[in-house]
């Protein structure tokens, strides 16, 4: 019995730990150096952020992603805002700010669907405000969205 809880507490530890899945950022959250690293996605394209784990985090908190701009890369939650993996999407060719931070609250719980012009000016003062509390770089990364090349784009050799 008394060997059990160390392994009761591993797997409960498993549950409610987030995978940082975007490359660079398991590292980033690991150091809580800098920021997290800017990336890239194509028209089209959905890659997982986030592995959360079965259940929410303790206390209420539930790692989530908020985007400046979802016309350009959207946040998608597999099951609503407080369970599942949270994956990234690329809507139109442009750049965006996403932002990490609480999926129970807004503007996360919904990916940044609410934001508008005076909502994102908050947003990016309360950041500026909690880095400077707590003497980090950024809690937010630059996404930015390429059209997909078409076989229309590739060079025709009339030779072939």
């Amino acid at each position: 019995m008394k060997n059990l809880f160390p392994v009761l507490g591993l797997l409960f530890a498993s549950c409610f730990s987030t995978k940082y899945k975007l490359e660079g950022h398991q590292d980033w959250m690991d150091s809580r150096k800098g920021a997290p690293p800017d990336m890239e996605l194509h028209v089209g394209e959905q890659r997982i952020a986030l592995d959360r784990g079965t259940m929410r985090g303790v206390g209420g908190y539930a790692a989530g992603l908020a985007s400046e701009d979802p016309r350009v890369v959207a946040v998608l939650y597999e099951q609503g805002p407080l369970r599942g993996d949270v994956y990234l999407l690329g809507v139109a060719e442009g750049e965006a700010r996403v932002y990490y931070g609480n999926a129970g609250i807004p503007p996360y719980a919904d990916g940044g669907q609410s934001l508008d012009p005076a909502s994102i000016q908050a947003l990016r003062d309360e950041h500026d405000k909690f880095v400077q509390r707590n003497s980090i770089s950024a809690l937010y990364f630059t996404v930015s969205v390429h059209a997909r090349a078409s076989a229309e784009s590739v060079p025709f050799d009339k030779n072939n």
